[in-house]
């Protein structure tokens, strides 16, 4: 993984091997000083009821694992299956994603581009349950 410094905005660009649409060598910007944003994860069950959580995390699909671990630890929701479409709605500033559990499981199997984000697919396969 390439890093280049640029002090004065202290940003630095990352250069992946591939991102999770699997396109090759896509240049990424973040902020090393910036931590996990609120989120909201939201699913609507069978029955048409709609069920959220709020966590801190620092990726879409960190923010959709940790909301699908809540969710599926609160005993009143119904089963999500691979087919569920969670919405990630990031809070500052309000911004919203919508994946599916299928989605975050293809996610979790490709190939890590850091020992985080290895952790981060770990997790996600544990709380999807395979």
């Amino acid at each position: 993984m390439k890093q280049r410094r640029h002090c004065r905005n202290r940003r630095r660009t990352l250069t992946t091997g591939h991102d999770h649409e699997g396109t090759k060598g896509e240049s990424l910007w973040y902020d090393p000083r910036m931590s996990g944003k609120p989120c909201r994860v939201t699913f609507i069950d069978l029955r048409g009821i709609e069920h959220s959580t709020e966590v801190q995390a620092s990726s879409l699909f960190e923010a959709a694992t940790l909301g699908l671990e809540a969710l599926r630890a609160a005993a009143f929701t119904d089963p999500i299956g691979p087919a569920t479409r969670l919405t990630v709605e990031v809070q500052s500033p309000s911004v919203q994603h919508v994946v599916t559990v299928q989605q975050l499981k293809k996610w979790a199997e490709t190939e890590s581009g850091s020992p985080a984000e290895t952790l981060q697919k770990k997790r996600a396969a544990k709380a999807i349950g395979t």
